[in-house]
């Protein structure tokens, strides 16, 4: 009897942990093997990441990509303005990282890696005819490091490459701790011919501590003096606050890092090292639940509600949004003078609950506004209406595209059109600059006001942008015309994606 074993499809994780290895594998290398051979001339342009260069090695302004350039010359859009000329930059020659050790530590192992390319004659070629190619060697040096405060005296890790050192610097610190910075140098000279040669290819950086002890603790960077008196909100402090709890054992120069933590110790770790491509997994962002913020009960955040409400019931059903901010920002207020681990951020924490409740006070003149002013109000409602049917046809238009027979009906659920707070939040603190042109956000003043939407992919920013640029188009058609432009003409709205990072 034959015993068939049934088999899962892979999960969603599986599938996106074996897309990321094929991307590191064709970005970083080496995408063979650790023997691979490379057929293109230029074993140094066959990956993107993760190579040093010779020392002073440069690229000439025709080797660099170009800036993409979006639409072509054209009788309404006027020429394309093409990228600026550019000049030539050097390649790095070297990357480091930071990292701080217990003060009784008094040796280091550092551990150096890279791949090394040779050209060779191969046999493999169609028919059997020789052919050049670039062959790969694992390269690997171990250096004994006594910490000792001071420069780290220059040494070549491996043996067969003097060129290649390891340099650094070891600094005293408080807490019981010392900082000690290495850098890994490719100091060699680009040969005549066969520069590949000379190229540091997925080269990388490890330390441990003596016998693979917990020698790593929280690295705490210095700090510039006086720096936190030269502005009101020291965005540096603000990060440490938020980030508190997450311990960060490294830093990397020109290169991420990462560490393998100790399991027994949480706040230590047992080794750092470079990241060329460095990985985190982002937890999903998910909005508070009435649950967790009770005010949000009264809130009305369904878009099809919202859009058949008469004007003067926008402010009745929104009011609560502000209150419930309010209500958070007090409770805040409370955790700085009773939690101890807050109390070293008492300036800072109390400068971002002050800006906090300036963007109370900014949610609050967006709701005052709809009711003073017809035209915004009109606006709001379409813009609601239009989020509305957006919602519902996308994802009945997602569904059809995958086969699925369904009807439109079926998405007119309240759980599918509903804004999050932070959304809604967005759009009525911005009414009042959008919808005003003599207020005061509306300025060329480096004090004036940017909004940011800082969130992971998924979280909803675009929505929020799209609601307040519906609102937006609306309202420049309600206005008419405005100190003599009409609403009608113009751009009303400018969204710019970062395509080449998106690209590349």
């Amino acid at each position: 009897m034959t015993k068939v074993l049934a088999t899962e499809p892979p999960s969603a994780q599986e599938i996106r942990r074996e897309l990321v290895d094929l991307l590191v594998r064709e970005l970083h290398g080496p995408a063979g093997g650790p023997e691979e051979e490379v057929t293109e001339a230029r074993v140094h342009e066959r990956y993107l990441l993760g190579q040093l260069a010779p020392r002073r090695q440069q690229v000439a302004p025709e080797e660099q990509d170009d800036i993409p350039v979006g639409g072509k010359d054209s009788s309404e859009d006027g020429r394309t303005e093409l990228p600026a000329t550019q000049t030539r930059t050097v390649f790095p020659s070297s990357f480091g990282l930071t990292f701080s050790v217990d003060e009784k530590v008094e040796t280091l192992s550092v551990t150096v890696r890279w791949g090394q390319y040779a050209r060779v004659t191969d046999g493999s070629a169609p028919g059997g005819e020789p052919r050049k190619v670039w062959r790969r060697k694992q390269i690997e040096g171990v250096h004994d490091l006594t910490v000792d405060e001071g420069k780290v005296r220059p040494v070549a890790p491996a043996a067969g490459y003097p060129d290649v050192l390891l340099r650094g610097l070891v600094r005293p610190a408080q807490s019981g701790c010392r900082i000690v910075t290495l850098f890994l140098v490719n100091n060699q000279v680009e040969p005549e011919t066969l520069r590949g040669g000379a190229w540091l290819l997925q080269p990388e950086l490890i330390v441990r501590g003596p016998g693979s002890t917990a020698a790593f603790v929280r690295h705490h960077p210095p700090r510039q003096k006086g720096h936190q008196d030269l502005l009101t909100f020291d965005e540096d402090q603000a990060m440490e606050m938020l980030y508190r709890p997450q311990i960060e054992f490294a830093v990397g120069h020109g290169v991420g890092v990462s560490w393998e933590l100790d399991a027994a110790s949480p706040d230590r770790a047992r080794a750092v090292r470079t990241a060329v491509i460095p990985a985190y997994e982002v937890p999903r962002t998910d909005p508070p639940t009435a649950a967790e913020v009770p005010g949000l009960a009264q809130v009305e955040l369904d878009m099809k509600t919202l859009g058949d409400l008469a004007p003067g019931e926008l402010s009745s059903r929104l009011q609560a949004l502000p209150q419930a901010y309010a209500a958070w920002i007090e409770t805040q207020r409370a955790r700085l003078g009773t939690e101890l681990d807050l109390s070293p951020y008492a300036r800072c924490g109390k400068a971002a609950l002050d800006r906090c409740a300036s963007a109370r006070d900014r949610i609050q003149a967006g709701i005052e506004l709809l009711d003073q002013d017809p035209n915004a109000a009109e606006a709001f409602l379409f813009m609601n209406r239009a989020m509305y049917l957006q919602r519902v046809r996308s994802l009945y238009g997602e569904q059809v595209r995958r086969g699925q027979k369904v009807k439109l009906e079926q998405f007119d659920r309240p759980e599918f059109h509903r804004w999050y707070p932070f959304q809604l939040a967005f759009i009525l603190l911005n009414l009042p600059g959008i919808t005003r042109l003599d207020h005061s956000e509306r300025s060329c003043d480096p004090s004036a006001i940017a909004d940011l939407l800082w969130f992971p992919t998924g979280g909803g920013k675009t929505e929020a942008y799209l609601g307040l640029t519906a609102y937006t188009l609306a309202l420049r058609r309600l206005q008419g015309t405005v100190a003599g432009r009409p609403g009608e003409d113009g751009v009303a709205v400018l969204m710019r994606y970062t395509l080449r990072a998106l690209t590349l």
